[in-house]
């Protein structure tokens, strides 16, 4: 059930809104079932961290290798350099176990840019690995110096779960990604494996003992508890508490916070009822829900990356047409993966050799994505040369461009997200104007007209020179202000040119905003040309009505894709917006 509700969630955000919440039922399960087994093994004396580590390595590397693997060859015929590299560093943080921190570094889990990280998922087997690591060492220590262990576990799952707490106040996107902040809910089933084994129906002896209680306060005749009711009842509640955490939980609320505790003691109380409890044994035990809980880890592998290479390839977010075609591919995928790869190494007849096999093929794929990644995405995939401006872009060596803002300080050291960049004699052309105004530096300055050589350029990040344009953060109005009184005093600039990104929606022609813009963009150019300095406008750079990427030879031919859509890869779209 829970990796049916996250993959519904990942193909219809819309309609299963909290799906997401799988990822703690998982948790949950996970380490109710991996400390059943340490805790009942030291129990018995007879754990072994060596087949310990060898049943972790044959559970998790073998279908893991076959996405990791499949998803390096799609994207290198799928995917632009920039693409590449970022699926190669994830392929390495995927293979080292440690995605959840390279995510934690780079955006948040709802972020849009989420939708096109391949590998995203991965987070949670990092933290999952990353717990299993010092957790049978913990326990192991623990009984070998005769320290009682439920104490230790609720000791630590308190703490982990104080620090959710705090993080969720402080920094949600830590709070979702950091081991710390999520062990609490491994280790609430690791508390249920150790009641478990060492106090049978512990959960409902404490049931039973409430009903007499209350049976005593309210002067009720005592009566014998049913305890075929009590687990049917208990396992009601806990899928009722998963069902409301998955309405009421949404991606647009920070995460986990309290509201994890939702899913995850619903997951214990379904659990704790054991198997004779009534939805246990005739729902979860349904022979479907059985098969998809054989191939739960590979479909929960495959279902994001064949959901995320779709929305790349198409440029689009799949009709739900597509989608549920999709997910049915997923589904099909990880049952292959379950007979032919994952069942035959788990339990094949070189299943002895196999940990030290498969610890070498992860090492080679995360050392591969590791190069691909420090080859800026391996642009000889394309066949053209590295200095084609196709396959530079952001790699290009951009030493002694744009950002210089040592050179004007004094004028801009207030003001946040602001370049000044010149040239060392006196400038005779100012270039003002947003980020986009940037670009024309290092073509002035490399002119070989001396009269246009000699340049500063002043702009802001967002920022549209609009004197009255109320929309304008302060930092704008700021920088806006300093520049033009610094531009209106240094007579040996001669030449002024403006430049921006024009066509946003709060500055579209026939609008108020729109107004407001050309009348505070009037008082700039007046002001300029009443200290005798002219002024030129700059277009701004044309736009392609689809991604610029389907206009490269790609070598899966994407283009092809696209046959019955026109393309616009040799010119402008048309503005909407007109000076």
């Amino acid at each position: 059930m829970a990796v049916l509700a996250i993959v519904g969630f990942h193909g219809f955000p819309a309609w299963i809104t909290g799906g997401f919440i799988g990822v703690d039922i998982f948790f949950v399960i996970s380490g109710f079932l991996i400390s059943t087994i340490i805790i009942g093994s030291l129990e018995r004396n007879t754990f072994n961290f060596g087949d310990f580590y060898s049943r972790r390595i044959k559970r998790i590397f073998p279908a893991l290798l076959v996405v990791l693997i499949s998803c390096f060859i799609l994207g290198w015929f799928s995917l632009l350099t920039d693409e590449y590299q970022q699926l190669g560093k994830h392929i390495t943080a995927g293979a080292g176990f440690v995605s959840n921190l390279f995510f934690w570094a780079e955006s948040g889990y709802f972020d849009n840019a989420a939708e096109t990280k391949p590998l995203l998922h991965l987070w949670s087997l990092g933290i999952e690995e990353q717990f299993y690591i010092f957790w049978p060492v913990l326990l192991w220590l623990g009984s070998k110096k005769r320290i009682n262990l439920g104490a230790v576990i609720l000791a630590i799952a308190a703490i982990s779960f104080g620090l959710n707490i705090y993080q969720f106040h402080r920094n949600p996107t830590a709070d979702f990604y950091s081991p710390q902040t999520r062990f609490w809910e491994l280790l609430i089933g690791a508390i249920l494996a150790y009641i478990k084994i060492h106090k049978s129906n512990f959960l409902l002896k404490l049931e039973e003992k409430a009903v007499l209680k209350l049976n005593r306060l309210f002067d009720a005749q005592p009566f014998e508890v049913n305890m075929s009711q009590l687990q049917n009842g208990q396992s009601f509640l806990g899928a009722v508490l998963i069902v409301i955490s998955a309405l009421v939980i949404t991606k647009g609320k920070a995460f986990p916070g309290f509201l994890a505790l939702l899913p995850t003691l619903g997951a214990v109380l379904i659990i704790s009822a054991g198997a004779k409890a009534w939805l246990n044994r005739t729902i979860l035990s349904n022979r479907i829900l059985v098969w998809i809980g054989l191939i739960s880890y590979p479909l929960y592998l495959w279902h994001w990356p064949v959901l995320t290479f779709a929305r790349i390839l198409f440029e689009e977010t799949p009709s739900a047409g597509i989608t549920i075609g999709l997910i049915a591919f997923s589904f099909i995928l990880a049952w292959l993966t379950y007979r032919f790869v994952e069942k035959p190494l788990r339990f094949g007849e070189y299943s002895n050799v196999m940990p030290i096999m498969l610890a070498i093929m992860m090492g080679g794929v995360g050392f591969v994505g590791y190069i691909t990644f420090i080859k800026a995405g391996l642009p000889v995939r394309y066949h053209l040369s590295i200095n084609d401006p196709l396959i530079r872009g952001r790699y290009a060596d951009r030493k002694g461009e744009a950002m210089q803002c040592q050179d004007l300080v004094s004028l801009g050291s207030q003001i946040p997200e602001t370049y000044f960049s010149k040239t060392k004699g006196d400038p005779t052309v100012a270039v003002l104007g947003d980020s986009h105004a940037g670009r024309l530096f290092s073509g002035f300055r490399n002119s070989t007209n001396d009269q246009f050589s000699e340049v500063i350029a002043l702009y802001a990040t967002s920022c549209k020179m609009s004197t009255s344009f109320f929309e304008e953060p302060e930092r704008c109005k700021e920088f806006l202000k300093t520049s033009l009184a610094f531009i209106k005093s240094t007579p040996s600039i001669k030449y002024v040119v403006i430049t921006l990104y024009y066509a946003l929606p709060d500055i579209r022609k026939n609008s108020e905003s729109g107004d407001r813009f050309l009348d505070g963009f009037g008082k700039t150019i007046e002001q300029l040309e009443d200290s005798n300095k002219q002024v030129v406008f700059v277009m701004d750079n044309p736009e392609l009505k689809q991604s610029p990427k389907l206009c490269i030879p790609y070598p899966l031919k994407l283009r092809e894709l696209y046959k019955d859509r026109p393309l616009f890869c040799s010119g402008a779209t048309d503005t909407d917006f007109e000076f």
